[in-house]
């Protein structure tokens, strides 16, 4: 077997709203394995290292940085349009900015648990 056939890859994973369903929104995600998001959760992880307790902007430093991880898994999209139709390019700051949003939440949620799943990164057996 082929060594890079082991490799996990980009997924693609629909964005899908709680009250209106599918969205026609793709996100291209990397998976937890990939240096990208692996290097954001480093820096989280290295926040609450020898704290006994966690202050407020600990907090909200924590948040951010878990925003960021989440951020860096997206590597694309498709079906983002501005108000006014017009599709809105994908850049890292973008988004940064929409995980950042609390009225995007159940997008964090989504990405999160899609992450989650190692397998969703890997080819089937068959290919």
């Amino acid at each position: 077997m082929k060594l890079q056939s082991l490799l996990p890859n980009v997924a693609k994973m629909e964005v899908i709203h709680p009250t209106l369903g599918a969205t026609g929104i793709i996100l291209n995600l990397l998976g937890p394995d990939s240096k990208q998001v692996r290097d954001k959760a480093k820096a989280l992880v290295k926040l609450g290292l020898g704290k006994k307790e966690l202050t407020t902007a600990d907090i909200e430093q924590a948040e951010l940085q878990s925003n960021e991880v989440l951020a860096a898994a997206i590597v694309g999209w498709t079906g983002i349009e501005d108000e006014n139709g017009e599709e809105i390019t994908y850049t890292p700051a973008k988004a940064l900015e929409f995980i950042s949003d609390p009225g995007l939440s159940f997008m964090k949620e989504q990405i999160d648990q899609f992450i989650g799943e190692r397998k969703n990164f890997f080819r089937p057996a068959s290919e």
